[in-house]
């Protein structure tokens, strides 16, 4: 009788211990979760990767120990722009337009008001192993004085040809490389944003002189969303364009770089959207870790910031979407792709990378 009541009395003050010292996860903000304790007695700590508070030691809290905030004082408030769906399918096309040899003729085609015109074309060999030759790295940089827009659009990966298969071994055989900004990168998009961004960033520097008030949209598919985030971070880490003038638009972007690419990323642009239309395979590659996903505090491939997902199968300009709080979100295209691997139907996640807002991205001009 006497060790049930000492047990009854021990689970009372448990509970009531407890219950002064929540959960960590129940915390959202940054001050007030690393202010608190978790029920063990521990101070929380902050992940800005997956902005959520975890408790110390937790295993399901994807910061590597470095990154966790512990002091209030250091926490740092995440700024955010504003997402637009139609901005978003304007720079669609503007994407499409980059896989043409002739991005000024599909311009007129997709723009019929003549908005948009090309300022320069940056083109060169792209390969980066000796097994295989092509030239399909290219950019284009034009300005828009109806919208007063200075635009950059990357060429994606051109699906039927060598370079799919060049893209493919160098990021499986190839170790990452680092990267100006923080972080390392995959070496297949370093390579190839190295070989555009001279181009580019001389175009950029020329048009923001003529154009000060002009807002700088950088955009790309697929590997050009992935060189279009290397070339977007840059501009403003160099302090070219200013971090409220700078707007980056992806789509079927791959994992660029680690976490810690990721989380300077997040820190240095505001206005970065990573659409991703239902399971494209490509936005869940390369994976996070083989070993333990996106989700645990070990290295790897990881997302930077706002996914916004698309979950329908038919995306069009009026679908609904989630503005995803985490990089790499269980609850939006992570989630769906988890629960649903790229398996049986691999065809449909590659059907769902070529298409966004219902056009198909790598096609749209051809023959225009």
């Amino acid at each position: 009788m006497a060790i049930w009541r000492l047990s009854v009395i021990f689970l009372s003050l448990f509970t009531v211990w407890s219950s002064a010292n929540p959960q960590c996860d129940t915390h959202v903000d940054c001050k007030t979760c690393v202010n608190n304790k978790s029920w063990i007695g521990k101070n929380c700590r902050w992940c800005p990767l997956d902005r959520n508070c975890h408790a110390d030691g937790s295993p399901l809290n994807p910061c590597l120990q470095n990154q966790n905030v512990k002091d209030a004082a250091k926490c740092q408030e995440m700024k955010y722009g504003k997402y637009d769906p139609k901005a978003a399918f304007s720079y669609t096309l503007m994407s499409a337009a980059a896989y043409t040899n002739d991005p000024q003729k599909c311009l007129r085609k997709i723009y019929p008001t003549g908005d948009f015109v090309i300022k320069n074309i940056i083109r060169h060999s792209c390969e980066d192993l000796p097994l295989f030759k092509y030239e399909e790295c290219f950019a284009y940089t034009a300005v828009s004085n109806k919208k007063r827009i200075i635009a950059v659009a990357f060429r994606g990966t051109v699906i039927n040809s060598l370079q799919i298969y060049d893209q493919i071994i160098s990021i499986l055989t190839t170790p990452k490389t680092s990267f100006p900004t923080g972080g390392n990168v995959q070496r297949y998009f370093a390579n190839a944003y190295q070989k555009l961004y001279q181009g580019v960033n001389a175009s950029v520097t020329s048009l923001v002189r003529q154009y000060p008030a002009y807002d700088v949209v950088v955009t790309g598919h697929s590997l050009g969303g992935a060189i279009a985030s290397l070339a977007a971070v840059s501009l403003v880490y160099q302090k070219l364009v200013p971090v409220n003038r700078m707007y980056l638009y992806t789509y079927g972007l791959p994992r660029v770089g680690d976490k810690q690419y990721a989380l300077n990323h997040d820190r240095l642009l505001n206005n970065s959207w990573r659409v991703v239309h239902n399971r494209d395979i490509v936005s869940h590659l390369p994976t996070c870790n083989i070993f333990t996903g996106c989700f645990f505090p070990s290295n790897g491939p990881y997302h930077h910031r706002t996914e916004v997902f698309y979950p329908d199968q038919t995306m069009n300009q009026g679908s609904q979407y989630i503005q995803c709080k985490g990089d790499d979100d269980e609850k939006c295209s992570d989630g769906m792709i988890t629960r649903k691997p790229c398996i049986i139907d691999l065809s449909k996640c590659i059907k769902y990378h070529e298409y966004y807002f219902g056009i198909r991205v790598g096609t749209l001009c051809d023959g225009s």
